[in-house]
């Protein structure tokens, strides 16, 4: 077998590897939860994780709230963070304004991420 038909068998070997590791990571999926403010308003979250790779994590965020300043922050938002061990922190960023913005972090506990939406404590399942 010459060199360069080697080096790309062990190059496609290697990309398959590491692209089956990084879908298998506990986070891939769909996490969903809501909790309630203190005015008694009800925010949902789904974050939808598409991929992990080298501890950086991408996917779709889903919000909805009716208490964001009178008007109403809902919709996808991209998601971009971090995922070292069982510690996930991602943000998402959008809305009709451009200022719906927020942040989860938590730790993944087998079929539940705890943790913060903000400020507030909320725990999300699969």
């Amino acid at each position: 077998m010459n060199t360069t038909l080697r080096l790309a068998v062990t190059t496609t070997a290697v990309g398959m590897c590491s692209l089956v590791l990084a879908q298998d990571s506990p986070a891939i999926g769909k996490w969903s939860g809501a909790f309630q403010n203190n005015a008694g308003n009800t925010t949902s979250i789904t974050l939808d994780i598409k991929s992990v790779n080298d501890g950086a994590v991408t996917g779709v965020g889903t919000y909805a709230t009716s208490a964001r300043r009178g008007g109403t922050c809902r919709g996808d938002y991209p998601l971009e963070g971090t995922l070292k061990g069982a510690e996930l922190d991602v943000r998402g960023k959008g809305g009709p304004a451009a200022d719906c913005n927020f942040r989860v972090r938590g730790t993944i506990e087998g079929g539940a991420l705890k943790g913060r939406f903000n400020n507030t404590e909320v725990t999300l399942s699969k």
